[in-house]
Parts: C-alpha cells; structure tokens; sequence
C-alpha cells in the first residue's frame, strides 16, 4: 500500500504541474530551461522545466516495477485483473478551452459540465482576495476498497472511479466491479 501512496502522491504533483503548463500555455507564458533531473547515481528520473516568469515544475517519471511472483489461478483457471492507474490528461474542448481528462475521456463535474483547467479571475471577495473559479482534480486511493476516488471541490467529497465500461477502478487488481 505504501507504493500505491507513493504513486497517488506523484500523480496528484504531475496533475498541478500539467496545470501550471496549460496556464503557461494560455498566457503565452514560454519555457526558457529544461533540465534533467538525476538520482544520486546519477540516473535520470525527470525534467525540471522553467518558464520566463521564473516558475517551475518538476515532472518525474514513472518507476519500472519488479514482476511479483505469479499467484494462483482463480477457480475458473483465469488469471485475476491487473490494478490500473487512471491516466489524467487535458485536451482542448470545441470552445478551444482546455479541459481535464481521465482515459481520454473529458472529466464533468455533478452537473455533467467538462471541468475547464484554468477559469477566467474571480471578482475580488469580500476579503479582497481574488476569487477562484478554476478546478484541479485529486485522485486517492480508498484504503477500504482499493478503488481509486477523484474529488473536484479540494477534497470535501471523493466519487469512485469508472473506466468506460461503468467498472470501478481498482488500483490493486482483483475482480472489477460495476456494484
């Protein structure tokens, strides 16, 4: 389980970097560096990427995981369904707004509306702060079921995950559901 913490950590970083890149895109906000980033032992393990205004993000790769040992065949002889990892992505929508994505397919919120990367800035608040309009999601891991949950509201509320045949995602393997 501390793996799938570990991954579900560097997701939900990848997932505010993709943000930073899609608003760097919109703002005409250019890339001026891109360095590789090295273990200890001198290994690659991702990029650092700096944009003219001096922000950066880091995006790391993805580690190669040891084969497990084989277990055993279920009573229908089949071998058991491997765990998945949503894939989140953006891509531009038909207005030219860019749009969070999982699987390919654009993610909505509990309205059915696609949830936009980057808003237009709120009206100042009461408290004079400006407001916030733009949504990035975060993706966990049920300790209980071992489904993967998003939330678009900062972690108020979790929905598990569905691929697109209405099956719950489970990030461990073991049988798929549709409950």
């Amino acid at each position: 389980m501390t793996t799938l913490e570990e991954l579900k950590t560097s997701i939900n970083v990848n997932i505010e970097s993709l943000k930073v890149v899609v608003t760097s895109l919109e703002t005409k906000n250019f890339i001026t560096t891109i360095e590789p980033l090295k273990d200890e032992a001198g290994k690659e393990i991702g990029y650092k990427i700096t944009f003219q205004t001096g922000e950066s993000i880091t995006i790391k790769h993805g580690n190669d995981g040891i084969d497990g040992n084989d277990g055993i065949d279920g009573e229908d002889g089949i071998d058991g369904v491997d765990g998945l990892t949503p894939i989140i992505g953006v891509a531009p929508g038909e207005d030219g707004i860019y749009y969070w994505t999982v699987d390919g397919e654009f993610l909505t919120d509990n309205q059915g509306e696609k949830i936009p990367v980057t808003g237009p800035q709120g009206d100042p608040g009461e408290d004079g702060k400006d407001g916030i309009n733009a949504i990035t999601p975060q993706l966990r891991i049920n300790h209980i079921t071992k489904i993967w949950e998003v939330s678009i509201d900062n972690g108020q509320t979790w929905t598990e995950m569905k691929d697109a045949n209405g099956d719950f995602i489970n990030a461990t393997g073991g049988a798929r559901s549709s409950r």
